[in-house]
C-alpha cells in the first residue's frame, strides 16, 4: 500500500486525536443524530441502548461525585431509594425498574459464588491431602456461622424497604465487612429470599428471572425463601449444613450436564473442579469468587470515549453533550 493511501487512514489510527468515528458511534448508541431525536424511527435496539445510557448517565449526574465505580453509582441511583420513582428522568424510563431487579438479584448470585468458593477452598487436593467427607464439609460450614435461629437472622435483616416500599441498601451494608465470610453471604442470600416476596411488578419479575412452570429454580431466591421458612425455628448452623448438601448436588448436576465423551479415548470427561471418590470430596483447583460482570464498567468506559462522561475529581460527571443528546433535563 502506498504512502498516499496510508496517509488517508491516519485519522482512524489509535494515535489520531481527531477520532472521526466518535460522532457516528455516539449517534448510534444514543439514537440521536446531529442532536435531533426521532422516536418514531427508533428500532427496539435503539430504544434499549438509549435507555441504558440515559439511566447510567443520570445516575452519574446524581451520584458520580461520590466516588466509586460506575456500578456502585448505578446502584445508588437505581437499586436503592426512591429516585427511580421521583427523579424526573429515571422515573420516565421503564427500563429503570428492570435494572433495579437485575442489580438486586446480582447480590444473591455473588453470595452463592463466594459461598461455594469458600467451601471448595476448604477441600484438599486430588492427592488425598485433606479430602473431606460430606459430614466434614457440613461441619466446616456450620462452624463459620453463629448458633442463632434463622428467624433471628431474618429479623435482624429487617427492614429491607423504606416507608415508601423502596429497597434500603442492606446487602451493601453487609458486604462492607468481610464479604468472603460465609455467614455474611448466607445473610445476603436470606435478604434476597425476603426480597423475592417483597418486590413487585417489573422489579420482581426481573429479580426472579425466567420461571419454569411458575416455580422457582434450585438455589434461586424463591427456593431460599421456602428453605428459610422450613428452618425458621432452627439454628443457622443447621441451615448451613443443608446448604452444603444443596451446593454439592447442584455442582454434580451441572457437571453431568456438561459431561462429554473424549473422542481420543472414548472415556467420559467430567468438567468439574470438585470430585467425589469413596464418599470423600476433593478439588482439582479452587473456584473463583469474583462477582459475575454486569458490563456496567465497560459501558461507562465506552461512554467516556464517546464524550458523554468525564472524570471529575474523585468521581465522574456527564458532559454538556450528554445532557443534550440524552435529554437529562426532563
Amino acid at each position: 500500500m502506498s504512502d498516499q493511501y496510508l496517509g488517508d487512514l491516519k485519522d482512524v489510527t489509535l494515535q489520531s486525536e481527531r477520532q472521526p468515528e466518535v460522532s457516528w458511534l455516539r449517534g448510534l448508541f444514543t439514537a440521536s443524530w446531529m442532536g435531533a431525536h426521532d422516536p418514531g424511527a427508533w428500532e427496539a435496539d435503539d430504544r434499549t441502548r438509549r435507555a441504558t445510557l440515559r439511566i447510567l448517565a443520570r445516575a452519574v449526574e446524581l451520584h458520580g461525585t461520590e466516588g466509586g465505580s460506575f456500578e456502585e453509582v448505578l446502584r445508588s441511583a437505581v437499586a436503592f431509594g426512591h429516585q427511580i420513582a421521583l427523579d424526573p428522568v429515571l422515573s420516565s424510563i421503564e427500563q429503570s425498574q428492570g435494572w433495579r431487579g437485575v442489580l438486586l438479584r446480582h447480590y444473591s448470585v455473588g453470595a452463592w459464588r463466594r459461598l461455594w468458593a469458600a467451601l471448595v477452598a476448604s477441600m484438599g487436593s486430588e492427592g488425598g491431602e485433606a479430602d473431606l467427607t460430606r459430614e466434614e464439609l457440613r461441619g466446616w460450614l456450620a462452624d463459620q456461622v453463629e448458633d442463632v435461629t434463622v428467624g433471628t437472622v431474618l429479623d435482624q435483616l429487617q427492614p429491607l424497604q423504606d416507608g415508601s416500599g423502596h429497597p434500603v441498601p442492606r446487602e451493601r451494608h453487609l458486604l462492607n465487612g468481610d464479604r468472603r465470610a460465609p455467614f455474611t453471604n448466607i445473610k445476603v442470600l436470606l435478604a434476597g429470599a425476603m426480597r423475592a416476596h417483597e418486590l413487585s411488578g417489573i422489579v420482581q419479575k426481573t429479580f426472579l428471572g425466567p420461571r419454569r412452570r411458575g416455580t422457582g429454580e434450585i438455589l434461586d431466591p424463591t427456593w431460599v425463601y421456602f428453605l428459610a421458612k422450613d428452618f425458621h425455628h432452627r439454628s443457622v448452623k443447621d441451615l448451613a449444613a443443608r446448604l452444603v448438601d444443596d451446593m454439592l448436588a447442584q455442582a454434580m448436576r451441572i457437571a453431568r450436564a456438561k459431561m462429554r465423551i473424549d473422542p481420543a479415548t472414548q472415556r467420559l470427561l467430567l468438567f468439574s473442579r470438585v470430585h467425589e471418590r469413596n464418599d470423600r470430596f476433593f478439588k482439582t483447583s479452587n473456584e473463583g469468587d469474583s462477582d459475575i460482570g454486569l458490563r456496567v464498567e465497560q459501558l461507562g468506559d465506552f461512554a467516556v470515549q464517546l464524550g458523554l462522561m468525564h472524570e471529575d475529581g474523585d468521581g465522574w460527571d456527564v458532559t454538556p453533550t450528554a445532557r443534550t443528546v440524552l435529554e437529562l433535563r426532563a
